[in-house]
């Protein structure tokens, strides 16, 4: 069978999607140790980076194997973990605590949006591009992001 169809199966998904949940965890820990050794700059231009990557090799670890493809959807939840745990430093950082909430509010509101409206999307550009297409285009508009990072007002 290919790897791909070895993909559908109850068990495996559930043991994927609870292996990413861990990941999740993981990565919220793990990241925002990162940005207390290395400043907020560093480690989240690094998640980016490595996000990108991740973002380009999904479409590619479906087909190689289920294995490829457990491993790619538990990088991406260590990556979301991180982006989760980091976000709100960032904005204390840059528009102080007692704005920091309501900021991080704002943001984790128009992430909400960006996910429901984001499923519509892709949707509609699935046909034209393919997943693969699909699935570079968001890495490279995750990559132009990455020089974004050194404009926020927060330390090093």
């Amino acid at each position: 069978a290919s790897p791909v169809v070895a993909l559908a199966g109850d068990q495996f998904l559930a043991t994927t999607g609870a292996l990413a949940s861990l990941f999740n965890g993981i990565g919220r820990l793990g990241w925002a140790s990162a940005v207390d050794a290395f400043g907020y700059k560093k480690t989240f231009t690094t998640l980016l980076i490595i996000q990108a990557l991740n973002t380009a090799f999904y479409p590619v670890a479906a087909r190689i194997s289920p294995a490829a493809f457990m491993i790619a959807t538990c990088i991406a939840y260590f990556l979301l973990g991180g982006i989760f745990s980091t976000s709100p430093t960032c904005c204390a950082l840059a528009f102080g605590p007692e704005s920091a909430a309501l900021i991080y509010g704002a943001l984790f509101s128009a992430f909400g949006i960006a996910s429901i409206s984001g499923v519509q999307l892709a949707k509609s550009l699935i046909p034209t591009l393919g997943w693969k297409s699909l699935y570079r285009a968001l890495a490279l508009t995750t990559l132009m992001a990455a020089p974004f990072i050194k404009l926020l007002n927060v330390p090093s």
